[in-house]
C-alpha cells in the first residue's frame, strides 16, 4: 500500500526525536509555517501521554503526531441519533474512545506499523462536528461491541464532519463474542453518519466483524484503493472478520466506490434503499453470498452506475438488481438536489457529462463559490440534466465463478443462482458489454451466458490491463488465477 506520509511530517520526526522525553513536544508556530503553511501547532504524542486528552484540547489546525501504541480509556456515550434506524431521533447508547472536533485537525501516525491506537470502544475515533479534518498512517485496532444492538460500532465513525481517511490499518476489530452474538451486528471499519463528508482511499481495512464500509443517511464518499478484506469470512454464529457488507451504503448515501478490493465477506458491496453511486473498477472475490447488489428494498430508488467491474467466487448470485420503483422527479439528482452542502465550504455536485456517447452522471467535490455563483436558473438546467441522466446501468463486468454454492440454489434469501440476477429493473435500464465465464446456476447447470474460455481471454484483457495498473485491485486473486490461466 502506499504511504502517504506528507513532507511536513517527514520534516518533523527529526525535531521530534530529540523531544521524546516529554509526552507532549510544541513546535513553535514559525517553524510549522515554514515548513508546511497549514499548522499553528503540532503536538507530538508517546505512550505515557494521554492522547484523548491531548486532542480535545488542541486548537484548531493542529497536527496530532501519535508515536508508539496507545491505549484508550473508553468513555459513555450517548449517540442523539441512530445512524441505521427507521427512526433516525432514536437515542442511542454507546462507548466512545476518541473525540476529534473543530476545524483543520489532523491525526496522523509514522506508519501504521509505529503508531497504534487500541480504542476498546464501540466508536473507536469519532470525529463529531470537525471540519477539514484528516486521520492518517495509523493503525486503528481492539474495538468494543457495544451492547445497544443500534450503535454504529467503527473503528472511525464520522458524523457532520468533512474528514480524509488515509493509508491507515484498521484491523482486528472484533468485540466480545457473547455480545456480538446477542446484537447480531459487529464493529465496521469506517461509518460515514449525517452531515459527512468523506474521502476514505488507501487504507487496509481487514478483519473486522461488521462491514468494511458503512454510509448512512446524508452521507457522501469518495470511496477509492482500499483493501477491504474479511480474513476469517465468518458466518452465522461464528464470531470473526468478514460478516456484513464490505462495502454499503444505505438510505439515501452517495458514493464514488472506485478502485478497491473487496475479498472474503459475507457480501461484497451493496447500494441499498434510496443510496447512489458510480461503482468503477473494483474487484469482489470469495464472498459467501453475492458480490454486487442493488436493491430499494421495495420503498426506495436506489440507482447506480455499475462498470469495469469483477465479481470472482461467489457463493450465490454474482450481481442482483432488485429495484424497479418509478423515479419522482424530487429525488432523482445525486444527492438529493443540483448541488449539496457539506461541512467545511465544499459542496457535493453532479457533473453531467457525455462518455463514449452516452450521458453520465458523475459526481464531485467543488469549492463552494464555485456553485454559488451559480444563477437559479442555471441550477435548474443542471438538476434537470442530472434528472435525466441518472439511470442505473451495468456496462462492461466480468462475472466469474459466480453461484458456487448449493445452499442458494433456491433463490432465497438474496437473488436468483445467477451470475447477473434481474428481478426487476429501474426504468431506463442498460446492461452491455457483461463478460460471463464459468458461472454456476441452481442444480449445478452451467452458465447460461457463459462464454468459451479462449472468448473470455480476449474479451478480459481490455479490464485485467486496467486493474493491474492500480492498488489494491493489482494483487487480487482474480489477477493471479487469470495469469495461471494464460499459462496454460
Amino acid at each position: 500500500m502506499k504511504l502517504r506520509v506528507t513532507r511536513f511530517i517527514l520534516a518533523i520526526f527529526a525535531l521530534a526525536a530529540v523531544a521524546l522525553a516529554s509526552s507532549t513536544f510544541v513546535i513553535p508556530a514559525s517553524i510549522a509555517f515554514a515548513q508546511a503553511g497549514r499548522s499553528a501547532r503540532t503536538f507530538v504524542v508517546k505512550p505515557a501521554g494521554n492522547l484523548a486528552d491531548i486532542v480535545a484540547r488542541a486548537p484548531d489546525s493542529s497536527t496530532i503526531v501519535v508515536v508508539g501504541e496507545h491505549w484508550l480509556t473508553p468513555r459513555a456515550y450517548v449517540d442523539s441519533t441512530c445512524g441505521n434506524c427507521e427512526d433516525p431521533k432514536k437515542l442511542v447508547n454507546a462507548t466512545v474512545g476518541l473525540v476529534v472536533s473543530g476545524r483543520a485537525k489532523r491525526i496522523v501516525g509514522i506508519s501504521p506499523d509505529a503508531s497504534v491506537i487500541h480504542t476498546r470502544s464501540g466508536y473507536g475515533v469519532l470525529f463529531d462536528h470537525c471540519t477539514r479534518c484528516v486521520i492518517e498512517s495509523l493503525s486503528v485496532t481492539d474495538g468494543a461491541r457495544d451492547a445497544d444492538g443500534n450503535a454504529t460500532d467503527a473503528a472511525i465513525v464520522v458524523k457532520e464532519s468533512s474528514v480524509a481517511v488515509y493509508n491507515n490499518r484498521i484491523r482486528d476489530n472484533i468485540g466480545d463474542s457473547t455480545t456480538v452474538r446477542k446484537v447480531t451486528v459487529g464493529i465496521m471499519g469506517v461509518t460515514g453518519r449525517e452531515g459527512s463528508n468523506v474521502e476514505i482511499a488507501q487504507n487496509d481495512i481487514v478483519r473486522n466483524s461488521w462491514d468494511g464500509i458503512a454510509l448512512y443517511r446524508d452521507a457522501r464518499a469518495l470511496i477509492h484503493s482500499n483493501l477491504i478484506d474479511g480474513v476469517d469470512l465468518a458466518r452465522g454464529e461464528a464470531i470473526g472478520g468478514g460478516r456484513g457488507v464490505g462495502i454499503g451504503l444505505t438510505w439515501n448515501a452517495d458514493a464514488e466506490v472506485t478502485g478497491n478490493l473487496v475479498r472474503r465477506y459475507w457480501k461484497g458491496i451493496g447500494v441499498f434503499v434510496d443510496a447512489r453511486a458510480l461503482i468503477l473498477d473494483n474487484v469482489v472475490e470469495d464472498v459467501a453470498t453475492w458480490g454486487i447488489s442493488l436493491w430499494d428494498a421495495d420503498k426506495g430508488h436506489a440507482r447506480a452506475e455499475i462498470r469495469h467491474n469483477v465479481v470472482f467466487r461467489s457463493g450465490a448470485c454474482g450481481v442482483a438488481i432488485i429495484s424497479g420503483r418509478a423515479v419522482s422527479d424530487s429525488s432523482a439528482v445525486v444527492g438529493g438536489a443540483g448541488g449539496t452542502e457539506r461541512p467545511g465550504g465544499t459542496w457535493l455536485v453532479p457533473d453531467v457529462v457525455e462518455d463514449g456517447g452516452q450521458v453520465q452522471v458523475r459526481v464531485r467535490v467543488a469549492p463552494k463559490d464555485e456553485w454559488e455563483w451559480k444563477t437559479q436558473a442555471e441550477r435548474e438546467a443542471e438538476r434537470e440534466g442530472a434528472q435525466k441522466a441518472l439511470r442505473a446501468s451495468f456496462s462492461e463486468n466480468a462475472l466469474v465463478m459466480t453461484g458456487q454454492n448449493p445452499k442458494y440454489d433456491s433463490g432465497e434469501p438474496y437473488c436468483f443462482q445467477q451470475a447477473l440476477a434481474l428481478h426487476k429493473m429501474p426504468p431506463g435500464f442498460g446492461e452491455a458489454g457483461t463478460i460471463f465465464y464459468s458461472n454456476r446456476e441452481t442444480g449445478g447447470k452451467p452458465g447460461a451466458r457463459d462464454i468459451d474460455r479462449r472468448a473470455f481471454l480476449a474479451a478480459v484483457a481490455g479490464l485485467e490491463q486496467e486493474l493491474r495498473h492500480r492498488p489494491p485491485t493489482s494483487d487480487s486473486e482474480f489477477l493471479k488465477w487469470l495469469e495461471a490461466e494464460r499459462r496454460k
